[in-house]
């Protein structure tokens, strides 16, 4: 509703009072747990992982533009491998490291470390291009779209209440190992679709991949922390955030950006005409600098009525 009634802007101001909120009952409603050992930021950590992230993404976002053999795109990768391994390196020698590498020799943690790229990689990086397919291809609006991705969200909020009963009878294991497996069915029937194809082929997929997710991010959440002391917790927790974090009900999420950087790369052509007129949809491109820029001027995708 942000990006349709008002902009994509408000995505970002709309984050503001729900923040602050959050400030408040962390200050107020929760135990911090602290290092009695801490010692002084790792500088040196913080500057080499934040650089080579930078280039790693400004990268991969304008390879679509200048191409995979740009010079400028090869400095950057180069930059960004060469950065990663100084902070690998800076890690195993420092004592009061922002990273304990001593976690990745724990196979409980590993094992979290891998399940949260795997369900990240598979069905919340999907979900960009059914937004598209809604759009683009079926007609519908960004609210419409997001209604119809309800059912995903609406199974993993039941589903993760269920898990979170569960997490205190049964061992991790046997939540996570079997949403998966579901998780794989779910998918599966996402396969279903077809260039004729209306939304609600789209259901049981959704609905099978939202009890899925239920199922994986709660004990996923508990999985890392469980290996570590308390006051390391936070540290130990900070791998598998991105995943928590991404099961949030998606007809919230911000999808206008994601839209900007998808459609410079991704065609929708092979499909057939919306099925019904749409009125022509507007997206703001990306400047050569990788960033949204609102000076830049507007381009307006062809879309077939």
């Amino acid at each position: 509703m942000l990006t349709t009634g008002l902009s994509w802007r408000w995505i970002f101001w709309v984050n503001l009072p729900i923040c602050i909120g959050a400030i408040l009952v962390v200050v107020f409603k929760v135990d911090e747990s602290r290092d009695p050992n801490a010692g002084k930021p790792d500088w040196i950590g913080f500057v080499t992982f934040s650089a080579a992230l930078a280039l790693l993404v400004y990268g991969l976002i304008e390879a679509g533009i200048r191409g995979w053999t740009d010079s400028l795109i090869l400095a950057c990768l180069a930059g960004s491998a060469v950065l990663l391994g100084l902070f690998v390196v800076s890690q195993a020698k420092q004592k009061q490291s922002m990273f304990d590498l001593s976690l990745l020799r724990k196979p409980t943690f590993v094992g979290g470390l891998i399940a949260a790229f795997a369900v990240s990689a598979s069905i919340f990086s999907l979900l960009a291009y059914l937004v598209i397919y809604l759009q683009n291809v079926l007609g519908y609006s960004a609210v419409e779209a997001g209604v119809r991705l309800l059912f995903l969200s609406g199974a993993s909020f039941i589903a993760a209440t269920v898990a979170g009963r569960l997490t205190s009878k049964v061992p991790t294991k046997w939540l996570i190992a079997p949403g998966f497996a579901i998780l794989g069915v779910g998918l599966s029937l996402l396969l279903l679709i077809t260039p004729e194809s209306t939304w609600s082929v789209l259901i049981p997929g959704l609905l099978v991949c939202g009890v899925a997710i239920g199922m994986i991010n709660v004990p996923l959440a508990s999985t890392a922390v469980g290996v570590v002391a308390t006051e390391r917790a936070g540290m130990a927790s900070r791998p598998t955030q991105r995943s928590a974090k991404s099961a949030s009900p998606p007809a919230s999420q911000p999808w206008a950006p994601s839209l900007v950087v998808l459609s410079r790369s991704t065609s929708v052509t092979n499909w057939p005409a919306p099925r019904r007129p749409v009125k022509p949809i507007r997206f703001q491109p990306l400047s050569p600098a990788g960033r949204l820029n609102g000076s830049c001027r507007w381009h307006q995708m062809e879309q077939r009525t």
